[in-house]
C-alpha cells in the first residue's frame, strides 16, 4: 500500500477549517457578511462566553429556500459566483463558498432561514461537519444563524484561544469596522444581556463614529475627499495631534470591504510625514472605491487582504490627498496678541489690525532694540523666500514693558487666543519653519547656498567617508558643496543660506552619522527626511534664546505658512491649546 492517502472528508474538513476559521471573531466576521450580502436593513450579533460557548446572528434578508438551505453547508457552495468572469468582478463579501462549511466542521450549526412570502420558513443542524436532515419550522422573512461549542472537536484549537477579553475585543472590532462600512444597515452586538453597542440606519458615518470610536476622536478628525473617476477616495483622517501610541482607530475599506493593507497603510503614513513623532499612529477611516476588475480579492483565505491592479498610481494619489488634507490644518489661525503686563488677561482678544497675527502696539518710548527689531521683522515678512532669522541681531534678554507674550523659561511662548490659552514651543515651531522652507527649496533643486570665507575642515572616519561618498549628490542638492581635503579630511565649502550662525561641522556629522544607520532601502523621500531634519533642529532657535515681540510675530507668521504648522519634522506638537472650557473645568468653574 502506498504513503500517499487521501484524506477522510471530516479530517479534510477541519484542516481547511483553520484556513477560515481563527477565532470566535473570525465566525462572527464571515455571518454577518453573509447577512449583509443578503441586503439585510438590520443585523443583531449576540455571543455567549466571547463567543466559545455560542455566537447567533440574525438578520432580516432575503432567507433561504429549502434546497439552498441544504445545501448552504457544503463546501464550495456558493450564490456569489458561477463563472470565471465573475470572479474578476467581485461585488459581495463573501464568494469563497467556504465559510459555513469550515464553521460547521468545527462547532454545532443550526441555520432556520425564511424566503419572503414562503409561509414557512426551514432548520438546518450541522455537528461537526455531519448534517441532519432538513425540517420545517417557524420564522420571518430572514435568517438566523446559531454556532455552539465552537472548536468541540478540535480541543488543541481551543486552548490557543486567547481570555476572554481579547476575544470580546476582537469580535467588538470586526462588528465596528461592518457597521461603519454599512451605514444603511442597523447593526448591534450584544454579549450575554450587556449591549455593546447599537446603531440604527438613521445614523450616518459621522454619528457612527461618535458612538463606535469616541467623541474625543470625532472630534479630531478631519473630512478627506479625492474624486478622479473611476477612483474615490473618502473619509476621515485625525490631525496629527490625535494620533495615538496603538493602531487601534485605522479602518480601510475597498468597494465596501474591510481589508488590512500595507501599502494603502503606507501611504497614509507617507501622508503623515515629518507631522507623526516615531510610534504614533493616526486615525483613519477611509473608503476607497474602484472597478471590481481592478480589485483582485482573491488571495487571502478570510479575504483580508486585496491586491490592486494600479498599486503604485493608487498609492501615491492617497499620499497626495493625506498630505494636501493636512495642509489645510491651520492650528493657529484663531490667535491674537494679548497684553501681559502688568497681569495675565484672557478677556475677549483683541481686534486684529494686521491680518491673522496682528503686531503689537508699542507701549512707552520707542527703544532702538525695538526699532531695529520691527525693521528686521518687516524685512523678512517683505523678503518671502527669506528665512526666518537671517542676520537678525541677538535679541535682549529683558522682557520689554507692554511685551503681548509671555515667556516661560525662554522656551515657551504664551498667548491669548479667542479659545482660551495657547502656548508654542519656539524651537519645534522655528524647526518646522526651517524644514519646510528647506524642503521646498530641494523638491525645486533651488537651495540657495552660503559661500564659506574660509572652508570649514573636518576630519571623518571611514564609515562617514563611505556615506559622503554615497551621499555627495543630494548633500549638494541640499546646500553642501564638500571637498577632500587630504588625510581623511573634507573643506566644507558652502552650506544653506537660510541657516544663520550655526555649528556647521557638527550639523554635517549629525546626519552623515543618522545616513549611515539608514537602510539601504530606505526610500529616497526618507533618506531627505534624515537629512533635512536634523538640518532643521540645528538652526533652529534654541531655548533659553529669548525672543523679543517682533521676532515672536515673524515666527508665527512663517509657522502659519507651512504645510503642517501643528508639528515639528519629528512629529512633536509645537502648538498646545488650553481651551477656555479646560481653564474653567480646572479652576472648578463649570
Amino acid at each position: 500500500m502506498g504513503k500517499i492517502q487521501v484524506l477522510p472528508k471530516v479530517l479534510a474538513d477541519k484542516i481547511a477549517a483553520g484556513e477560515v476559521v481563527e477565532r470566535p471573531a473570525s465566525v462572527v466576521k464571515e455571518l454577518v457578511e453573509n447577512a449583509l450580502d443578503a441586503q439585510s436593513t438590520s443585523v443583531a450579533v449576540q455571543v455567549q462566553d466571547a463567543g466559545r460557548r455560542q455566537i447567533v446572528v440574525i438578520d432580516d434578508g432575503e432567507g433561504m429556500s429549502a434546497d439552498d438551505l441544504a445545501r448552504a453547508c457544503e463546501r464550495h457552495a456558493t450564490s456569489k459566483i458561477k463563472t470565471d468572469e465573475d470572479l474578476e468582478r467581485i461585488q459581495t463579501l463573501g464568494f469563497r463558498g467556504e465559510a459555513l462549511a469550515s464553521i460547521a466542521a468545527v462547532s454545532r450549526v443550526r441555520i432556520t432561514s425564511c424566503r419572503q412570502g414562503a409561509g414557512v420558513g426551514h432548520t438546518l443542524s450541522v455537528a461537526g461537519g455531519i448534517a441532519e436532515p432538513l425540517r420545517e419550522d417557524s420564522r420571518t422573512q430572514g435568517t438566523t444563524v446559531c454556532v455552539e461549542n465552537l472548536f468541540f472537536n478540535t480541543p488543541a484549537r481551543l486552548k490557543f484561544l486567547k481570555s476572554s477579553a481579547t476575544e470580546l475585543l476582537q469580535i467588538s472590532r470586526v462588528v465596528t469596522e461592518l457597521a461603519l462600512a454599512f451605514p444603511q444597515t442597523a447593526l448591534q452586538l450584544t454579549h450575554g444581556r450587556e449591549q455593546f453597542f447599537a446603531v440604527d440606519r438613521t445614523q450616518g458615518l459621522p454619528e457612527r463614529i461618535r458612538i463606535l470610536l469616541g467623541e474625543e476622536l470625532w472630534q479630531q478628525m478631519m473630512p478627506l475627499e479625492l474624486d478622479l473617476p473611476p477612483l474615490t477616495i473618502r473619509g476621515y483622517i485625525s490631525r496629527p495631534a490625535a494620533a495615538a501610541t496603538v493602531r487601534k482607530n485605522q479602518y480601510l475599506f475597498v468597494n465596501g470591504r474591510p481589508v488590512q493593507d500595507r501599502l494603502l497603510m503606507h501611504a497614509v503614513l507617507q501622508g503623515y510625514h515629518s507631522m507623526l513623532m516615531d510610534n504614533r499612529y493616526p486615525g483613519v477611516i477611509l473608503f476607497i472605491q474602484t472597478p471590481p476588475d481592478a480589485v483582485d480579492v482573491n488571495v487571502h483565505p478570510t479575504k483580508r487582504e486585496i491586491r490592486l491592479r494600479e498599486a503604485a498610481a493608487v498609492h501615491d494619489l492617497l499620499a497626495k490627498v493625506v498630505r494636501e488634507t493636512l495642509a489645510g490644518t491651520r492650528p493657529l489661525s484663531s490667535s491674537a496678541a494679548f497684553s501681559v503686563s502688568p497681569a495675565l488677561n484672557l478677556g475677549e482678544p483683541a481686534a486684529p489690525e494686521y491680518g491673522r497675527y496682528p503686531r503689537p502696539a508699542t507701549a512707552g518710548p520707542v527703544t532702538k532694540e525695538a526699532a531695529d527689531s520691527a525693521a528686521i521683522a518687516a524685512r523678512v515678512q517683505a523678503q518671502g523666500e527669506q528665512m526666518l532669522f537671517r542676520a537678525m541681531a541677538a535679541p535682549s534678554r529683558e522682557q520689554a514693558t507692554g511685551d503681548p507674550y509671555l515667556f516661560v523659561d525662554d522656551a515657551y511662548i504664551c498667548m491669548r487666543d479667542e479659545q482660551g490659552l495657547r502656548i508654542i514651543d519656539q524651537h519645534a515651531a522655528h524647526e518646522r519653519v526651517l524644514f519646510d522652507e528647506l524642503s521646498r527649496q530641494f523638491q525645486k533643486r533651488q537651495v540657495e547656498k552660503q559661500r564659506l570665507l574660509l572652508p570649514v575642515t573636518l576630519q571623518l572616519n571611514a564609515a562617514q567617508q563611505a556615506v559622503l561618498v554615497e551621499h555627495t549628490e543630494m548633500l549638494a542638492a541640499c546646500g553642501f558643496e564638500i571637498e577632500p581635503f587630504g588625510n581623511q579630511t573634507v573643506a566644507i565649502q558652502t552650506y544653506p543660506a537660510l541657516f544663520g550662525a550655526v555649528d556647521i561641522a557638527a550639523v554635517v556629522l549629525h546626519f552623515l552619522d543618522e545616513l549611515g544607520a539608514l537602510a539601504l532601502s530606505a526610500e529616497v523621500t526618507e533618506r531627505v527626511r534624515q537629512i533635512l531634519a536634523p538640518l532643521a533642529c540645528h538652526a533652529a532657535v534654541r531655548a533659553r534664546e529669548r525672543l523679543n515681540a517682533a521676532q515672536v510675530q515673524a515666527l508665527l507668521e512663517r509657522l502659519e505658512k507651512t504645510d503642517a504648522p501643528a508639528t515639528c519634522p519629528h512629529g512633536r506638537p509645537t502648538t498646545l491649546l488650553i481651551s477656555r472650557q479646560e481653564l474653567s473645568r480646572r479652576f472648578k468653574r463649570s
